[in-house]
């Protein structure tokens, strides 16, 4: 785990935003990725949560099919001259089958 890492805790997507090893297992520093409470911070203990990390390698770039999207944005990301991080906070992404 690293921060910048996507991962999944108690039924919830979280932008891991740092990461301090501790005695009980990596503490996780995070933030919510969910819309419904946006800007939720948290941490949680490896020994204390089952934390399941994204393999980025396994996410696909997907374009939105929302009306108003940018082609500009989508080629940008295409080219990857634009990390998902970035595309996060434009909320006009998906992946992996799911609107971010």
């Amino acid at each position: 785990m690293a921060p910048g890492s996507v991962a999944v805790v108690r039924d919830e997507e979280w932008l891991v935003t740092g990461v301090e090893h501790t005695r009980d297992g990596a503490l996780l520093t995070v933030q919510v990725l969910s819309e419904l409470v946006r800007e939720t911070t948290g941490t949680f203990y490896e020994r204390y949560d089952t934390i399941r990390v994204h393999d980025p390698a396994r996410a696909s770039v997907e374009p939105d099919p929302s009306p108003g999207t940018s082609a500009c944005l989508w080629a940008t990301v295409l080219s990857g001259r634009w990390n998902l991080i970035n595309l996060h906070s434009q909320r006009k992404f998906w992946l992996g089958g799911r609107r971010w």
